[in-house]
């Protein structure tokens, strides 16, 4: 990618924090440090909430640097993209990911706007239109698609899927969207397990060890599953009549975790009217804890391909693997997620 156009986006960065008092804030993500540089208040209080559980303090060395800004606060916008530079990764409308033909510049494009993801320099730029206009799903996953980029190249994969821990021992919850995900994730976090997220987060072999790392504190979840678990209530945003959105990090800061060994896999699966109120487990198959896995993870352009594949089958090969049959009360499912870590304690 020309110099140039890194120049010009640079160029235009600094021409938006000449228009607004920024927003200056560093996190541990994946295990490297994150600087936010933020131009726009309604760009920082959409940007910044879903990764404030992960804050810790600047020392002026970081691994990433974000720089980002919004056209309606400040006035600048985006520079254009010349299509002829860049091949086109990825299309499902209004979502388009970009590399540029010597692959050192990722693209992500939106309906809310565009981010660049200079890879040499560990350097991810954003313009975004009118923040203030952001729904559900932009609000729970800010960053998508180059912000897991950055962590795949430091070994970190994402992957669909919650996880929990105990006693500073870790769960991953897999499954396909419907299976109980969700519902086991904020059991959990209910039930004052930690909780390091319920639907994204980051999976790496460091040390001969598989550990866990958390992106977000959110979670989207229907109005309808909310009333299972009425101490949420106060973190939940309704945005529609289907989903609310939770911001977990005021409430529940202590019990969430920046990364954690993973003792576990957990295969949930929702009950039945017929089932039992209590929730069981019983031994899984690793390949079944990979089929779980792999189906959603590995299907977007920062799935990882054969090195993300290789990743979650080693992952299932050496962990611990369990059904989950959920009770009807939910609040018996953090018990039995207990009995199983500390089982793999012993």
């Amino acid at each position: 990618m020309s110099a140039d156009f890194l120049t010009l986006l640079e160029t235009r960065f600094r021409a938006a924090s000449t228009r607004e008092i920024g927003f200056s804030r560093s996190a541990e993500i994946a295990g490297a440090r994150a600087h936010f540089s933020i131009f726009g208040a309604s760009l920082a209080a959409q940007i910044w909430p879903p990764f404030s559980h992960l804050e810790t303090e600047f020392s002026g060395e970081t691994a990433w640097k974000i720089r980002l800004w919004d056209t309606a606060s400040t006035g600048i916008s985006p520079p254009e993209i010349d299509d002829s530079e860049f091949r086109l990764e990825w299309n499902c409308s209004p979502q388009r990911f970009f590399y540029s033909h010597d692959n050192t510049l990722a693209v992500y494009e939106s309906h809310v706007g565009i981010s660049w993801l200079h890879r040499p320099s560990k350097t991810l730029w954003g313009c975004f239109f009118d923040a203030k206009n952001w729904g559900v799903y932009e609000r729970s996953r800010p960053l998508p698609f180059l912000l897991p980029l950055l962590a795949h190249e430091r070994g970190v994969g994402v992957v669909h899927a919650g996880l929990v821990a105990h006693n500073s021992r870790g769960a991953l919850v897999v499954g396909k969207s419907g299976s109980g995900k969700t519902t086991t994730s904020l059991a959990c976090l209910c039930g004052d397990l930690d909780f390091l997220g319920e639907d994204q987060v980051g999976i790496a072999a460091r040390d001969g060890e598989f550990s866990g790392f958390s992106f977000y504190n959110t979670a989207r979840v229907e109005d309808a599953h909310l009333a299972r678990f009425p101490e949420l209530r106060a973190c939940a945003e309704f945005e529609n009549g289907e989903k609310s959105l939770l911001f977990l990090g005021e409430i529940f800061g202590p019990t969430l975790r920046a990364s954690v060994p993973i003792r576990a896999i957990l295969l949930p699966k929702i009950p039945d009217e017929n089932a039992p109120s209590h929730t069981r487990f019983s031994r899984a198959k690793g390949a079944e804890a990979l089929r779980a896995t792999a189906a959603d993870s590995l299907t977007l352009p920062m799935g990882g391909g054969r090195r993300g594949f290789e990743r979650l089958a080693q992952l299932a090969r050496v962990t611990p693997c369990f059904h989950l049959h959920l009770g009807r009360d939910v609040r018996q499912i953090p018990l039995a997620v207990r009995e199983i870590l500390d089982l793999e304690s012993e």
